[in-house]
């Protein structure tokens, strides 16, 4: 009774700080990126757009944006490519990191439609088990963002959204000159039970990130302020969170 007791007062911990499925995510379109930024993005990046929802979501919202969704996955980019035909959307068949060239993503026994590929082939056989024996690898085209937005004439990211199963600080770590420029105002990044297998700390965001403020997405629409970094920040379950970059001078209020 005391060890079902715990695990679920655990579970309602982790509940109340936002981490939990719960992701929080169409508050940030519907409501946070206009009062940032005081205007509607004119250009938006989804790095790990998976099958296209949060894409969806945000033409729903920003008709005139230009959107850009990245996708390594072959099957899992063809349904990305299905998923938002004729919604005017730039799909990029590639993962995203620190440099060119191409990386190595794990695909396991029971995702067989490849939703889930990752760089770190222990989280599968550690943690995620339920996703089966990982069996197989992908090589996948790599680029950074800071290569892409040069060869396309993109001078600055509105929003950067990245999901990319504990890959973050690598995508970040791509996007240094844009980030150093202030050319990326807002970046939303998930922290999860990946960032163990990846050896990368909340901190390390603090670092890639010095010029931002940084907020945890929280359930029932609202944010929740960080401030400083403390080592309580370190919470490796599944959470999103958010980076206004000081220029902004964003000031929130619940």
């Amino acid at each position: 009774m005391l060890k079902l007791l715990h695990s679920n007062l655990l579970q309602h911990a982790h509940l109340q700080i936002g981490a939990g499925h719960n992701s929080g995510e169409e508050y940030v379109i519907n409501t946070v990126l206009c009062q940032a930024l005081k205007r509607s993005p004119l250009t938006v990046f989804d790095v790990g757009a998976n099958n296209g929802d949060y894409g969806k979501m945000l033409r729903a919202k920003f008709s005139a944006a230009q959107i850009h969704c990245f996708e390594p996955g072959p099957e899992t980019f063809d349904r990305l490519t299905t998923n938002t035909k004729g919604l005017n959307i730039k799909l990029h068949n590639t993962a995203v990191g620190s440099s060119d060239g191409t990386i190595m993503l794990v695909k396991s026994s029971k995702n067989e439609n490849g939703t889930m590929l990752t760089a770190y082939k222990d989280a599968i056989t550690t943690l995620f088990t339920f996703a089966g024996e990982p069996n197989e690898s992908i090589e996948c085209n790599m680029i950074s963002i800071d290569s892409f937005c040069q060869n396309n004439d993109i001078e600055e990211i509105d929003f950067l959204k990245i999901d990319v199963e504990g890959h973050e600080c690598s995508v970040l770590a791509g996007a240094s000159k844009m980030i150093n420029e202030n050319k990326i105002n807002i970046v939303q990044f998930e922290f999860s039970e990946f960032n163990i297998f990846s050896r990368t700390f909340f901190y390390d965001f603090y670092k890639l990130l010095p010029q931002y403020q940084f907020y945890r997405i929280m359930p029932f629409n609202n944010l929740y302020p960080l401030g400083n970094y403390s080592s309580s920040h370190e919470i490796f379950k599944c959470q999103n969170v958010l980076a206004i970059n000081n220029s902004l001078h964003y000031n929130y209020m619940a």
